[in-house]
Parts: C-alpha cells; structure tokens; sequence
C-alpha cells in the first residue's frame, strides 16, 4: 500500500503529524545558534612565542627554527609557515582537512615541551592554539573622553573588561592603548659599577628580596600556627630601601645606585578613535555560542555601564560582526519570504483556482520546519550557508506538490471521483517525483568526496536544502493527497463553457502551440540536433570573456589603510604621518562613521604578524550599505592615490582578518623560496618588477622589509672566556642594560605590576654607551663591554617569513578593475622571462592557490554528481537508455548559464561552481517527468509516435510551473541587493540561466532523443 493511500485513509493522524512539525520546527528554530558562517573546525594551529628585544634573525635562530624542527613531525601535517618579527615568532601549521584537532593541538604541546627548555632565557613560553573563526573579535569598542589615558585605561580595565567578561559568552577582552603602570628600576652604571655589581645581579637580588615564603608548621598547646616569612612589598618606597651590598660593614641601598620610580610603561604603539587618543577593547567569543545574542549581550551590558561612567566618557562601537549577520540573515529572510510569495502567485496564475494553490504553499513552511527541526538535532547554526540553502531551495520546495496536485487536478476533470483522484494521482508521479529529489540529493552526496574549504561551507548548505526537500517529498506524498480529498473543489464533468473558462482550457492554447512545434521538431530530429549543438559550441566562446576569481566580494561596510614608514622610523614620526593619511581619509570620504588608528600596530586588531614602529593600522567603518550610494570598493578604489603623504606607503586591505586567513589573504601572492635572503631579495624584485607591469595589479609589496638598522654586537669569545664570562652573561646584560628586564612583580589592590630594571636613559642615548655597560666576571671585576665585544652599524631584516622550513618572500598584491584568473595568466606569461637561479623556487599562493584546490576539488564533485544522478535514474527507470537520454540534454544547461553570467557581469566563483553541481541534479527532473509519463503511456498500448505526442503535451503544464516557480523565486536573490546579497546572487542566476535553457531543450531535444533511442529498442 503506497504512502498516499495510507495517509488519504488517516487524515486526522496525518494532520496531527504536521501539527506536531509546526509545533516542533517553531521550538527548535528559538534553539538554533545564528553566526555569518558554519560553526566549523578549521585544521590550522598556531605556536606564538614573544622574545621581547629581540632582533629577526635572532628571534628565526633561536626560537622558531628549533620549534620548527619539533612540530614538522606531528602527524598530518600539510604545510608549517612561520614569521620571524622583531621580538615575536608565530608558527602556522596547516593540517589535512578532516583531521582530530584536539589530538594534533595535543601532540604539537607534547613535541614543544620537548624544546621549551633549550628556548633563549627571556623568551616567553610558547603559547599553543588552534585556529577557530571565534578568535576573530565579536567586536572592538572604543573608549574615549576628555579623562587622561591613565584614567582611561583604568576604567577600561576595571570598569568594562572585568564586566563584560562575566557575561555568558564572551571568551575575553583585551584592551590596547592609555598608559599601563610599572615600577621602573633606572639603574645608574657609574654608581652600580663603583660597587662591583651588574645589573643581572642587581635583578637577582631583587627577585629574591620580594617573596613571601612558607616556613612550615608550628605547634603550641593547643593551637597549629602556618609559618609565613613576607618579604613582598607592599610600598614602592620599600623597593629603594633593598640591600643589594655591603662595602666595610655599611649596608648599600638600590636607592644608592638606582632611582625607583613609579610610572608607566614604555608606549611602543598609539590608539585614536576619530582623531582623538583613546582605548579600544577586543571582544572575542566563546566557540560555538550564538554571535548575535552574546552581541546583544554585550550592549546590553555596556548600556548598563554606561550610566556609571563620567558623562564626558564615551564608549563606541569600531566595529560588530553581528551587524553585518543581522542584516545578511534579515535579507535572507526577505529574499525566502518574497520568493515564497511570487512561487504561491505563479502557481495561481497557472491553476486559477485559489484552494489548490494554498493546498501547493502548504509545503513550504512544513518542509521549512521539518529542515529546523533537523538542524537543531544535528546542531547545525543559521548562517548565510545554511538560511541561504533555504531561499535558494524555497521555489524547489513546491515542485513536488506541483506535480502531484497537477496529475490530481487533471484526474479530477477527466471525471474521477475526487477520493480516487487524490490515490490514483499520487501514486501515478510518486516514483517520478522521488527519482527526481533524489537526484538533487545525490548531487550533495558529492561533496561528500570533495576537500577543501569549500566543501566545508557548502556541506552544511547540503545538509539544509536535502533536509527541506526531503520534507517537501513527504509532504507531496501524504499531506498534498489528503488536502486534494478533502478540499479540492472541481467540478468533474464541465460544460464547454466551463472547459473553456477552466485553467486547462485557458492553458489548451499553449499546448496546441506547443503541440505544432513538437510534431515540427520530431520531423526534423537531425536539425534539431545539429542546431542546438551549434548554439552551445557558440556559447562557449563566450566563456573566455567571463571571468575568475576565488570567492564572491561582500560587502560589509569596512576596510584597512595600513600606512609604512622607511624601517627603523621612529614612532613620534610614523603617528605624524599617520595624522596626515587619516585627515585626508576623512576629507575623501562622506560615507565614513568611525575611523580607529592603531600606530605601531602589530598587525592590527588581531595581533598576529609583524608590526613595529614604522607601521600603522587604520580601521575604517562606513555607514550602512542603504545610507549610501558607493560600494566599499568603490570608496577604495576612489581613495588609491589620494592618501599619499611623504615617504610612507599606503595600501588598501580588507576589513575582516579572519576572512583573509579563511579564504587565501591576497588576491595574488608569489612565493619565492630560497635560503639566501640577498640572493632572494634580487629574484623577488624581479617577480615584483614583472607582476608590477600586469594590468589590474595594485599595490605589490614584498614581505622581506628594507633592512631595519641595527647595532650588532660581536662578541671575542676567547678573550670573554679568559675573564670567566659566556656568551649568554654578556647577552642577557645587554638585554637588561637596554629593553630591561621584569625582575619582580608588585602586588595592590589585586592587581599586579612589573618592576623593570635597567639602565637610566642617560646612560643609553647613543651607540657608544653601549659599550660602557659593565658585566661582574666570577672574580668580581666589572668588564666594560667594548673590551670584550666590537659594536658594528648594520641592517637587518623587519621580519623573515619561512615555509616547509626554508627562508621564502611573497611577493603579493591586489587586483582592480580585471578577474583574477586573467591576471594569473598574464603574470604567468610575465614570470616566463624570468630565470630562476640554482636553489630557487616561484611558486603561486595566497587566493589563487586556494583557488585552483577548491576549484580542482569542486570539478571531481561534479563529474562524481553526474553519474550519481545517472546511477539514480538508471535504478528509477531500470534502463540504461532512457537516462542517457536525458543526459544527453544535460550540458545544455550550460548555454544559460554562460548567457546570464556574460550579461549580468557575474564572473565565475566557487559559488557559481556550487551552482553548477546543483543544476546537475535539478535539470533532470524535468526530463524525469516527462519520460516516466511516456512510459506509462507506452504500457497502456499507445505506439511510440502517440505516447511522445500526448505525454509531452500532457507534462508541459508540471514542466512550465514547477520550473517558473523555481527561477521567479529566485530574481530576488539574483537581483542581488541588500547585506550579504553578493555571496548568493551568483548562484542564483546560474541556476536561474540553467534551468530556463535546459528547460526550452528539455521540451525538444528530450522527446526527439527519446524517439530515437526507444525507435531503436523497438
């Protein structure tokens, strides 16, 4: 017994089933996490260890080579990169898609714990984590006022951070700029030299002087006392008072050699918030909670703080990722709802009859809310991936109801009772109709078998539009029934008035034209063919006109201005300059909100890469996208040339990190591999000089830096051994000498503070007091540095980046006005020319590496979607012959989709790819309706010739709603507008151009194939 038969027999318990789904699907909905992207593990940790005062090479020695060495070894390893900066090393490990994370994060801590000891001392320990899209800040706040930066940072820390990290949700809050408080020890050489100490010595005794020991038990009577020894500090004033000697009985103070002042610390960058000096706070997130409530959350909260602060105080907001989700999920919402609408009116246009077109709509919401109950069992969130499956799937939902109440509905007029109607209507297209879904289900399957990162966004994309098709399917086969049997109001027998008035007999026109066309096509099958070959084989010479690039560029209402100084500029100058670059970003740009400037940023908001005093990192927001009339790429490309100031370079970037990192960083990168850096540096200008010359490259820049100048120490090791001293003494005198170093801590309030030891700065304002700094040999003398050591001026590099441990430099660089693909031809053409010496090697990266994977990867899936869709309709028809023959139709698909993407602009991107695999398995299903129909038609005794004829004719209205359902629910998204839309909009006209080709070849080519293969079975 079929599953309409059984549900037109138990109506009451079938409506009872889809009450509970209503019920159930509204429950989960309110339970379903909202973020902008999947909730997916990324198979990238990251190793950052700070050396603070260390140079580059130093910091690539020292720290990241041996770290390199250790975590090359852990299992699943794809690619190790690494960043050598001024006193920062960061170490990025790529792993295979697919792999534990937790056990690949557990054996890269075991392996580092195996080097940690043989690390430089003064380095911090290496600080281990894996890469998820939640360390990307929730959001960045700003705080600004009339309040000195100390007050300021007090607040910030006290008032805001502490409050805000309560919340359920949030992860952390760091805070940058103001002024942080230190005790600073400012030793003076001569006085500290005249009592025989050094300044490691001087740190020692102090670190040893601030500690509050345990001294064990003591029993008295009755009574246990803990023994406790305090010798921590509880005034500065007690830091000056420390005996660091005692020279003939008397005792020496550190106020003797030293003045303790209780300041700040040394402000390496400067933050700004629209011109004024502020702080800004990074929110981050805790994995897997909801982006949008933990946002609210989070403002909830600071309106609460708000009203405490002083009135000239001001928190901002720099920027929100739950802003730009908002909007984009809202759009999404729009986009569904009114293609839901225009889908419920071309169904009415087509059957005019207002019962069966609300009986057809039915199937959207219930579908819709069987997928939400899915997605909350399987934990998926509502993202643009997911919500997007939904309004690109919304006008598919119905094609199954469609079809089924289009066979009930003519049943109907032909005369059968409206009970028998409902079974024998469903039960003639239920196979069809499930050979259809299927084969847009196994297309899904498909990228099952792909990689990549593409795989993993489109999966969950997957899982929702199968989840809601498969709904739809049952939907079709029980529910539809039932609706048809009991609220189906068509007369049976018509007068011919009635015909005439009647949705068949208004469509007759239609199928008698149709009718003349398809007895033309079957008389003249060979032209059919050879034509309809020519017009696709004259499509595609218009595919080389249409462009490439990786994925499609949204639109979230913010960019990056990073500003360069010459290497080695001081900080004073590059804030100055930076002053300049954001007063003409203001005068240029009408549509900006907020502008935060971060000078001496290392690497921005996100803290990652090289930074230094050259640099500054400026954030720009703009106003929402409906305030103004100029895309973000727009305002970018008006801007390149008109931020000029001095010597220093600017360059445009995205606003969003952490997409970057996710989707490749730069457009084009070039990675030159190679150990020597001279050597490398003239190949890299090279490659530089070529890509430079390609039209539509921008702003190319070299990673390896013009050397940062130096003061390189070198030491004579033997004359340093025969005074009893060894290179680490003399280093880390040095060290402390000029960076300082953090000998102790003081404790107030809860809080703890460093107290810094080093040199007053009289004492190391120029290159030759560096060789004045005393070391204490064992015996007790004091060894001037220049005796033992020779000072040379030198240049080093800013930052040494490696990969698969070898030195390399990314030559990179944006694109405007071309696709990528075309310029990754031309710089291919370009490098030709270029001889690549002995030991070298080119190689592309960045987007266009990410590119040609996921591109490669997505290829396979497509042909795998091809044969499965084959496979599935060879089981449905139990022949091979007849899916050949729709099959054969398929790549005709291919003429619409090039048309619209040439006359739409649209270039070719992962997401026009993903529309492609579903295309494979949608446009078949017309043909499936349509033969299944024939067939039946055949084993009632109809010849050949008569079955095509009536089959065609009588499929024609299913073919024409269920496919004008499909693409007019889908202009809305097509049209591409509001938050988001860019990511959706190309997908969209490609299966909108797929389908409306393949539907014109479907309704000829099908039957004329169909005519010859089954002329040749017979």
């Amino acid at each position: 017994m079929s599953l309409s038969r059984i549900a037109i027999r138990r109506p009451i318990a079938t409506f009872m089933v889809f009450l509970a789904v209503l019920v159930l699907g509204g429950f989960s909905l309110t339970r379903i996490a909202i973020d902008l992207y999947p909730d997916i593990t990324f198979p990238v940790i990251m190793v950052m260890t700070n050396y603070e005062g260390a140079a580059p090479l130093e910091v690539e020695k020292m720290v990241t080579e041996p770290l390199e060495k250790m975590v090359s070894t852990v299992n699943n390893i794809k690619e190790v990169s690494s960043v050598s900066s001024d006193g920062n090393s960061v170490i990025i490990m790529n792993f295979d898609w697919g792999t534990n994370m937790d056990e690949a994060a557990n054996d890269v801590r075991e392996n580092i714990s195996l080097v940690k000891g043989g690390l430089p001392e003064g380095a911090d320990d290496p600080l281990t984590f894996k890469f998820d899209p939640s360390l990307m800040p929730l959001m960045v706040l700003s705080l600004s006022g009339d309040q000195d930066l100390v007050q300021l940072r007090h607040l910030a820390d006290e008032d805001i951070r502490y409050e805000l990290e309560q919340l359920e949700g949030v992860a952390s809050v760091e805070v940058a700029g103001g002024k942080e408080r230190e005790i600073q020890v400012q030793v003076d050489r001569s006085r500290l030299a005249s009592v025989g100490l050094s300044l490691t010595q001087l740190a020692g005794t102090l670190r040893a002087e601030n500690l509050n020991l345990p001294g064990g038990y003591l029993e008295s009577g009755e009574k246990e006392f803990f023994v406790r020894t305090m010798g921590e500090f509880t005034q500065v004033s007690q830091i000056e008072k420390v005996v660091i000697a005692t020279k003939g009985g008397v005792p020496i103070y550190l106020g003797d050699v030293a003045q303790v002042k209780d300041t700040f610390k040394e402000r390496r960058s400067e933050v700004r918030i629209n011109g004024k000096q502020g702080i800004i706070l990074v929110v981050r997130k805790q994995s897997g909670t909801n982006t949008v409530r933990v946002a609210d959350g989070v403002h909830e909260k600071l309106t609460q703080i708000e009203k405490d602060l002083p009135q000239d105080v001001e928190v901002g907001t720099v920027f929100d990722t739950s802003s730009f989700i908002k909007d984009s999920i809202f759009q999404l919402e729009q986009v569904a709802i009114l293609g839901a609408i225009i889908a419920i009116i071309i169904i009415f246009l087509f059957l005019a009859n207002i019962p069966s077109s609300l009986i057809i709509f039915t199937a959207i919401p219930l579908s819709i809310m069987v997928a939400f109950i899915l997605m909350h069992v399987t934990h998926l969130t509502l993202n643009i991936m997911t919500l997007g499956g939904l309004a690109l799937g919304v006008g598919m939902l119905v094609d199954s109801a469609i079809v089924v109440l289009e066979n009930i509905f003519r049943h109907r007029e032909e005369g059968k009772s409206i009970e028998e109607a409902a079974v024998v209507g469903s039960d003639e297209v239920g196979m069809a109709i499930t050979a259809s879904i299927l084969t847009t289900l196994v297309v899904f399957l498909s990228l099952l078998f792909t990689t990549g990162i593409a795989s993993i966004f489109f999966k969950h994309l997957a899982y929702t539009v199968a989840f809601a098709l498969l709904s739809s399917l049952f939907v079709a086969l029980t529910l539809i029934p039932v609706l048809c049997s009991k609220y189906l109001s068509i007369k049976s027998h018509r007068t011919g008035e009635e015909k005439k008035g009647s949705s068949r007999g208004r469509f007759s026109y239609a199928e008698e034209r149709y009718q003349m066309v398809l007895s033309w096509v079957l008389g003249h099958r060979k032209t059919v063919i050879i034509s309809s070959v020519g017009i696709l084989v004259a499509s595609l010479l218009l595919v080389p006109r249409i462009g490439t690039r990786f994925f499609p560029e949204t639109d979230e209402g913010r960019f990056s201005v990073d500003v360069e100084m010459p290497v080695g500029t001081r900080l004073a100058l590059t804030d100055e300059i930076s002053r300049e670059v954001e007063e003409k970003l203001r005068e240029n740009t009408p549509e900006l909100e907020s502008l935060l400037a971060q000078v001496g940023a290392a690497g921005g908001m996100m803290g990652f890469g090289g930074g230094g005093s050259h640099k500054s990192s400026l954030t720009v927001k703009l106003v929402d996208l409906s305030q103004r009339e100029r895309s973000t790429r727009e305002i970018v490309d008006s801007l390149r040339g008109k931020l000029k100031v001095g010597e220093a370079t600017v360059r445009f970037g995205g606003g969003d990190p952490g997409e970057q990192m996710l989707f490749g960083g730069s457009p084009i990168a070039l990675d030159i591999k190679g150990y020597d850096l001279t050597q490398g540096k003239r190949l890299a200008q090279e490659v530089f000089d070529s890509i430079g010359k390609v039209k539509g490259v921008v702003e190319p820049r070299m990673s390896l830096e013009e050397g940062q100048p130096e003061l390189q120490v070198r030491i004579d090791r033997d004359k340093a051994s025969s005074l009893g001293l060894n290179f680490s003494q003399i280093a880390q005198t040095i060290r402390t000498a000029n960076a300082g170093t953090v000998a102790s801590w003081f404790r107030e309030g809860g809080d703890e503070y460093n107290i810094l030891v080093r040199l007053q700065a009289e004492d190391r304002e120029s290159p030759a007091d560096l060789g004045k700094i005393f070391i204490a040999s064992p015996l007790g003398r004091q060894i001037s540095l220049d005796s033992v050591a020779r000072i040379e001026e030198g240049l080093g590099p800013a930052q040494i980046e490696r990969k698969e441990q070898q030195r390399v430099i990314t030559v990179s660089g944006g694109i405007k006005g071309r696709d990528l693909g075309s310029i990754t031809g031309d710089i291919k053409e370009a490098l030709a020319d270029i001889r690549i010496p002995e030991g070298f090697l080119v190689e592309f990266g960045g987007e266009q590496q990410e590119m040609a994977e996921s591109f490669r990867s997505l290829f396979f899936a497509l042909i795998l979607a091809v044969v499965l869709v084959y496979m599935v309709m060879a089981s449905q028809f139990e022949s091979l012959r007849y899916p050949f023959v729709i099959m054969l139709a398929l790549p005709f698909a291919a003429i619409g989709v090039i048309l619209v993407l040439f006359l739409s602009g649209t270039v070719f991107t992962i997401v026009v790819y993903m529309g492609l695999i579903m295309l494979a398995g949608i446009v078949v299903n017309n043909g499936i309706v349509m033969i299944s129909y024939i067939n039946i038609l055949r084993e009632r005794g109809l010849t050949l010739s008569e079955a095509v004829r009536l089959g065609a004719r009588r499929r024609l209205r299913p073919i024409l709603m269920t496919t004008f359902t499909t693409v007019f629910a889908l202009l809305p998204m097509a049209l591409g507008l509001g938050a988001g839309a860019e990511m959706w909009a190309p997908m969209a006209r490609t299966v909108i151009g797929g389908l409306l080709s393949s539907f014109i070849f479907t309704l000829v080519l099908v039957p004329t194939l169909y005519t010859i293969f089954a002329g040749k079975k017979g």
